[in-house]
């Protein structure tokens, strides 16, 4: 259900067709640029004081699914910071989303943290829409 909703690939259409893409994700050099991204947009809070309420964080890459109508509407990558310590992003791997994806994390990396110390309710204004996409948006300036 998630899989679909959010556009991941679901293991099911993981075949041997998605070997490339596998393989692109799997590079050594994508996940140490990305944790980068992510432990710098960490200590952009930790170098205003701001204590963090999550002291591990993990991220995950996925794959995308590419028939998904969330991935279309998300050019192909996309990604999530609502689990407190835990941030992912998912894509169909090209040389464009691949560049892509650092950014995409460290913003989602900002969500993370903001919304450990604002309460999130199903309610949200766009002016708090604006605010909250404009400093993650911020963070992906890296």
């Amino acid at each position: 259900m998630a899989n679909n909703r959010m556009g991941i690939l679901p293991p099911s259409k993981v075949n041997l067709t998605t070997k490339d893409w596998i393989e692109a994700i799997s590079d050594q050099n994508l996940w140490d640029v990305c944790q980068k991204s992510i432990e710098i947009a960490l200590e952009r809070f930790i170098s205003k004081g701001i204590e963090l309420k999550v002291q591990e964080y993990l991220f995950s890459i996925f794959l995308a699914d590419p028939e998904n109508a969330y991935t279309k509407m998300n050019e192909d990558y996309c990604g999530d910071g609502g689990i407190p310590g835990f941030v992912m992003g998912w894509l169909i791997p090209n040389e464009s989303n691949l560049k892509k994806l650092p950014a995409a994390l460290a913003h989602e990396t900002n969500h993370n943290v903001r919304y450990q110390f604002i309460k999130w309710t199903n309610h949200i204004t766009l002016g708090e829409m604006l605010v909250g996409e404009g400093l993650a948006e911020n963070y992906s300036c890296i």
